[in-house]
């Protein structure tokens, strides 16, 4: 009877916990998500977010990161085992961490979401890591992204024509730096500057042309012959350091607060006219900066234009390539709710999804028509109430849409002719490509991050002046050591391997 009543005990205990996980699985998901600001700031009783509460029974918190904080904010918290439910990283940035088992791997839960699961497998393929899914991947197909905004009034002040060229370029830069192209009587403008906030993941995309004039891209490797270059340590570059240093130093036509301006600063300074040029993401000229902030009223008279892509003198030019992926999206390994953040997810991917996160409320926020275009194809084209541009404008409608969407049917285009002029001129500019594109290594998991901040620290110091520019091999042998060397070797084998090549890499 002892031994009876133990068993009858343990049954019951058993019995009860099993009633509070099914408790536990019924009650309402509540998720976590994370990114990089992106220029964002949301509010607490955002509608949208709301109504995607209400449409999947969830409760969703999303966290926005100041760009430049998000890498060390997420280094904290994986630290400390305080990860979010879903982080969406920038471009292939998750591989960083892949190896740190922080992510739920999604092989067989993909089959249960028909939108993710419809997503092209080469592009899961593009970001597996050993051979299994960690993260679903952001796509965006067109891989053209940037342009040069001018200031065309100061152009037609001065009766400078649209340069094509470095030395056109650089006496444009003089030309709105000392020709007092506002007018006022002062020496108060520069030739260029950022619109983004100079972070050491990335080279300054206001260089982006300038680079491109000069046969490279820094952070992109690229074939020579049966040889590999990286761009930040060839010869190239240097030369390309040397036009920017010529610039900074000696003509004084770059903006000296460049490095340190945060990026909403930045694009307030275009907006009121202190710099005439920069180069940057196509929406951020006429949709950010003309739109949104409102340049025609902040700037009377302002017209901006686009510069084709600047040529060097062998006629190198260009921007450089996006990835189809352009962002990833993992999953905690320790969250309480993997299904509801598939859920979320795969709504995300769908039209229905997309519309709400990108556009808010149709009615209110927009209004759609749909047209038959020139090819006798129909199109959808979306516009914004003045309602839907004001909350635009106040920078939390889109949120959603910037951690994860889907394609749009049918050609969705915005009904907007600025817009869609720089888009299409995005889309048509000549490309770099990364040779390397996605792949990853132990080692650039292991030097990746340090490294990029020393080549911007060198940068930096070459371009302002600090450290002279025949000190340029003395920096190319500290990059070895600091183990762009190993990374550089370790890619080329994985490459190597994966497209039965055998390139070599060029290290002098």
């Amino acid at each position: 009877m002892k031994k009876l009543s133990l068993i009858v005990a343990a049954l019951l205990v058993l019995s009860a916990a099993g009633c509070g996980e099914s408790a536990k699985e019924n009650e309402r998901a509540s998720v976590t998500m994370m990114m990089a600001d992106a220029g964002r700031a949301n509010k607490s009783d955002n509608p949208i977010i709301a109504e995607f509460e209400k449409r999947l029974d969830m409760d969703i918190d999303v966290n926005l990161i100041p760009s430049a904080d998000f890498t060390s904010k997420f280094n904290v918290m994986a630290a400390g085992g305080e990860l979010p439910d879903m982080t969406l990283f920038s471009n292939f940035d998750y591989f960083n961490y892949a190896s740190q088992d922080l992510f739920l791997e999604l092989d067989d839960m993909l089959k249960d979401y028909p939108n993710l699961n419809a997503i092209d497998k080469s592009y899961y393929d593009a970001v597996a890591y050993q051979g299994k899914y960690y993260a679903v991947p952001k796509v965006n197909p067109v891989q053209g992204k940037n342009n040069t905004v001018v200031r065309k009034d100061w152009l037609d002040k001065l009766g400078l024509a649209m340069p094509t060229n470095l030395e056109q370029l650089r006496e444009m830069y003089n030309k709105f730096t000392y020709g007092d192209p506002d007018g006022n009587g002062q020496n108060d403008t520069y030739g260029v500057s950022t619109t983004s906030e100079v972070v050491a993941s990335v080279f300054p995309d206001t260089f982006m042309g300038i680079f491109g004039a000069h046969g490279i891209q820094p952070d992109y490797y690229h074939l020579e012959g049966n040889e590999v270059v990286y761009g930040a340590i060839s010869e190239n570059y240097k030369n390309a350091l040397q036009y920017l240093y010529e610039l900074y130093s000696v003509d004084k036509v770059i903006d000296p607060d460049i490095f340190i301006i945060k990026t909403d600063q930045a694009r307030q300074t275009f907006v009121q006219g202190r710099f005439g040029s920069f180069t940057a993401w196509w929406s951020v000229g006429p949709q950010v900066c003309w739109q949104r902030m409102n340049m025609p009223a902040v700037s009377p008279g302002a017209e901006i234009a686009i510069m084709p892509a600047i040529q060097g003198a062998n006629g190198e030019s260009g921007y450089r390539s996006k990835s189809a992926i352009n962002g990833t999206v993992c999953i905690n390994a320790e969250t309480e709710y993997p299904e509801a953040c598939m859920k979320l997810l795969d709504y995300l991917a769908t039209e229905e999804g997309t519309i709400l996160g990108l556009y808010g409320f149709e009615g209110e926020h927009y209004t759609k028509e749909t047209v038959t275009n020139t090819e006798g194809k129909e199109e959808v084209l979306y516009t914004r109430t003045e309602l839907g541009q004001k909350e635009f404008d106040n920078k939390w409608l889109d949120i959603m849409s910037m951690f994860f969407s889907g394609t749009l049917a049918n050609n969705a285009y915005y009904n907007d002719a600025l817009l869609m002029e720089h888009i299409t001129a995005a889309e048509n500019a000549p490309l770099y490509y990364n040779l390397f594109e996605g792949l990853t290594s132990d080692e650039l998991q292991r030097y990746g991050a340090d490294l990029k901040k020393f080549e911007q620290e060198w940068m930096i110091d070459f371009i302002t002046g600090k450290t002279p520019i025949d000190q340029f091999d003395t920096y190319v042998e500290q990059w070895k050591q600091k183990g762009g060397e190993e990374i550089f070797n370790s890619l080329l084998t994985v490459y190597n391997g994966l497209n039965n090549t055998s390139y070599t890499a060029k290290l002098n």
